[in-house]
């Protein structure tokens, strides 16, 4: 009931809490464990409006991310997670070519990980480089005709890539698609 909560919560203290009583009953719970190294990830992005607001320093955030990632590893029942949760942990330690080609396998057998093209698209943020670019836009570009979510990825992702016209296009249509 901790973890189903957790994934429904705003704050990361609140889903801090409801994690450490999940993990209590069942402390190999991998996915709680990742949703944690998660909160702290999030706590670490200068960028991100959560970052900073559980009060540690940015030196105790990591040291609690490596802790959650770990577990989260060490934990998981299948190589696709442990690779996953490497690929996030890979993006944190800036280890971007070890995350990108982590994500890339990963995708590979989980095309459908939302989450996971999300961090991709994160990565590609960081990175610039033309053929993860576009990877993600036509991974983005299929999928948005279903999904506003992909729409704003793809939008996102073409104004990293400079093709503004295409950008401004596809954000119209998904304003008359998803007003």
């Amino acid at each position: 009931e901790g973890f189903l909560s957790a994934n429904e919560t705003q704050t990361g203290a609140e889903m801090l809490a409801l994690l450490d009583e999940a993990l209590k009953l069942e402390n190999s719970f991998s996915a709680a464990h990742y949703l944690v190294s998660d909160v702290w990830r999030l706590q670490i992005t200068p960028s991100r409006p959560e970052s900073g607001a559980l009060g540690k320093t940015t030196h105790e955030a990591l040291n609690s991310f490596h802790k959650a990632i770990s577990d989260a590893i060490q934990t998981a029942s299948n190589n696709e997670d442990k690779q996953l949760y490497r690929a996030v942990q890979a993006l944190v330690d800036m280890r971007l070519r070890d995350s990108t080609a982590l994500l890339q396998e990963y995708l590979a057998v989980r095309p459908n990980d939302f989450y996971a093209w999300r961090l991709f698209t994160d990565l590609v943020w960081i990175t610039h480089e033309p053929v993860t670019l576009d990877q993600v836009l036509a991974h983005h570009k299929q999928r948005m005709v279903f999904e506003p979510l992909n729409a704003t990825e793809y939008v996102n992702v073409a104004f990293i890539k400079e093709d503004k016209r295409e950008a401004v296009e596809v954000a119209r249509e998904a304003i008359q698609r998803w007003p």
